[in-house]
């Protein structure tokens, strides 16, 4: 289930309760894996559950796990998407082969996946843009269904998609990966 809910939710991190009979274990689960707590007995101590369901309950959507720079695309935002798969997969473009095109506009049209808008902060970002486009701090993208998902929570959590530039009104291929974060790591 976390596998699942990691490649089809925006997560950074994700809770779950796993219960067996009247035992009960609460999990967080993240990229590098998982921290389980000792079972409890709920007929015991059915407290421990309530305050963490209390607590999830009134948690903000970043403090329950949300990747807060991924929202749902307006309506207008999903139609453009939409009509710029269309045209993409018909006009082609030499850097994305057919087929990849023609994949993306099949899923656009009953997506599995809701449309996105990924905000992507950028450390320098004239080497993110076109020679006549102005200098942002951060892109953004309107996505759909990944081309490849990982298959396994901890690790990488790999996610490629041919994303929707919103400034620069093209594709590009966007490469969602989460990187180890170590002091002089590159």
């Amino acid at each position: 289930y976390a596998d699942r809910q990691f490649r089809h939710q925006h997560r950074v991190f994700l809770f779950q309760v796993l219960v067996v009979g009247c035992w009960a274990r609460l999990l967080y689960w993240e990229r590098s894996g998982a921290i389980v707590t000792k079972a409890f007995n709920l007929l015991d101590h059915p407290d421990i559950l309530v305050k963490f369901l209390w607590k999830f309950a009134h948690a903000t959507e970043k403090q329950q796990g949300r990747d807060s720079s991924v929202t749902l695309a307006t309506r207008e935002e999903q139609r453009t998407f939409v009509d710029a798969t269309h045209k993409f997969a018909e006009n082609g473009t030499m850097n994305v082969p057919s087929a990849a095109a023609t994949e993306l506009a099949r899923k656009s049209r009953k997506p599995a996946y809701p449309v996105c808008r990924i905000k992507v902060n950028v450390d320098n970002a004239a080497l993110h843009r076109s020679p006549n486009s102005k200098p942002r701090c951060y892109l953004e993208f309107l996505i759909c269904s990944p081309l490849y998902s990982a298959c396994a929570t901890p690790g990488r959590g790999t996610r490629c998609y041919l994303a929707y530039d919103l400034c620069e009104g093209t594709f590009r291929f966007l490469k969602d990966t989460w990187w180890v974060s170590r002091p002089n790591h590159l």
